[in-house]
């Protein structure tokens, strides 16, 4: 009888743990990570850098780098203000061989424990004076984002039709994308109120909210936008994912064209922005 075994013949054995991380933030905002090489390096390949809002480290690799073996710092740029979780890994390479052949396999060593470091909020990125003009002459209108935010691709929403019209542009914040806007543009069949019209889009939002769960109402408010009567609302729900979400939507008609502005992200990003949502809504400037 034939027995085929596997020895491991060059490795690490038990890994240890990346050592001693610590992060700082610079001047521009970005945060500087700092660690030691674990004592088994021998096979050493590569190290994670992993960021995450969720202290429990949910598996997206979009929030992960990868590093040379000789590199022990990183620096993570272009994340929102706020609470962040840091944490590094080290990647192995161990080598295996049979009676018949070596192979080589990867392997991820334990992370290292937790640190946590806070960006804070830069008052003058969140002013008006650092917003930047996006002008869309085809579908007469003007309005302003943050200098730091990016127009969401095209091909996401160009040609969307929704229960809210037409998307016509589209900004989030930079990556990690915690907040977003749409403006959407409506040509309706036939004249209609700002309160006809208010009323049955306000509908429509909440049962959609309210078929994923945790829908709460916030507030209402009247106001005008170009010197046109436009309505806000403000409510919280969960995305289709299950993540709690804040938003508000803004509705106005004028002539005979409806338009809406919603803004939507985590509940702390969205309240940590209020000042400059509010001042992206009243730039907006409608064309004769």
């Amino acid at each position: 009888m034939l027995v085929v075994g596997v020895v491991l013949i060059s490795g690490c054995g038990d890994i240890d743990k990346v050592k001693d991380v610590c992060a700082e933030v610079d001047s521009n905002g970005n945060i500087i990570v700092h660690w030691h090489s674990p004592s088994s390096d021998q096979d050493l390949i590569a190290y994670h850098v992993y960021w995450s809002r969720d202290s429990e480290f949910p598996q997206d690799n979009r929030n992960r780098v990868s590093t040379y073996p000789t590199t022990l710092s990183y620096t993570i740029e272009g994340l929102e203000p706020g609470k962040w979780y840091i944490s590094v890994q080290g990647l192995f390479l161990n080598t295996y061989k049979t009676f018949t052949d070596t192979t080589q396999k990867r392997e991820g060593g334990p992370w290292s424990e937790t640190v946590t470091v806070t960006i804070p909020r830069n008052k003058e990125e969140t002013s008006t004076a650092n917003l930047l003009t996006y002008n869309d002459e085809s579908n007469g209108f003007t309005i302003s984002y943050p200098q730091h935010w990016e127009e969401i691709p095209r091909q996401y929403w160009e040609g969307m039709q929704t229960e809210e019209g037409e998307i016509v542009t589209a900004f989030w914040s930079p990556y990690p994308h915690k907040l977003n806007f749409i403006v959407w543009k409506e040509e309706l069949s036939s004249p209609m109120s700002l309160q006809n019209y208010y009323g049955g889009k306000k509908e429509k939002v909440k049962e959609r909210a309210l078929m994923l769960n945790n829908y709460a109402f916030i507030s209402a408010e009247d106001l005008a936008i170009d010197s046109i009567p436009a309505k806000k609302d403000i409510f919280t729900h969960s995305t289709p994912s299950g993540r709690p979400a804040k938003s508000m939507h803004v509705y106005m008609v004028k002539n005979q064209t409806a338009w809406a502005i919603s803004f939507s992200g985590e509940p702390a990003s969205f309240d940590e922005f209020k000042s400059t949502i509010d001042a992206i809504i009243s730039s907006l400037s409608l064309q004769e």
